[in-house]
């Protein structure tokens, strides 16, 4: 099997993450700063380097209901569309909410020192993974 690779996009800093080749568990893989280029630059590079051959995206969604689209979900849909057009792989949403703050509490309880974003990645994925197992 190949491997997926998930995306958390900031606007400053973009945490990733990737599944193991029987896509059971996810493993971080640092955050890029910069640009959408930049981001898309890297991506590339981690869906060459490690078999890629399906990407997703966290998506931020709020914690009350709303019939309005957030700045964050209008950037997260737009960047996604690029990232998709670039790599030319399948790409789905995952529901992002409070993956942030749990990922740097989770590496808080574990002693680690990891990026907030790429741990969110690693939660993104993970719970992604998770629900196609129960499929």
């Amino acid at each position: 099997m190949s491997r997926i690779l998930a995306i958390d996009l900031g606007a400053r800093h973009t945490g990733l993450a990737i599944s193991d080749p029987e896509q059971r568990w996810s493993f971080g893989r640092g955050s890029v700063t910069g640009d959408i280029n930049a981001v898309i630059k890297q991506i590339i590079k981690l869906v060459q380097d490690e078999e890629v051959d399906r990407l997703v995206v966290g998506l931020p969604v709020p914690m009350r209901q709303s019939s309005q689209i957030s700045e964050q979900e209008s950037f997260v849909r737009k960047a996604a569309e690029m990232i998709r057009q670039e790599t030319g792989l399948p790409l789905e949403f995952e529901e992002e909410r409070l993956s942030s703050q749990g990922g740097a509490r989770l590496d808080r309880e574990a002693g680690k020192k990891q990026k907030d974003d790429e741990a969110a990645a690693k939660i993104i994925l993970q719970s992604y993974l998770d629900r196609r197992l129960r499929l």
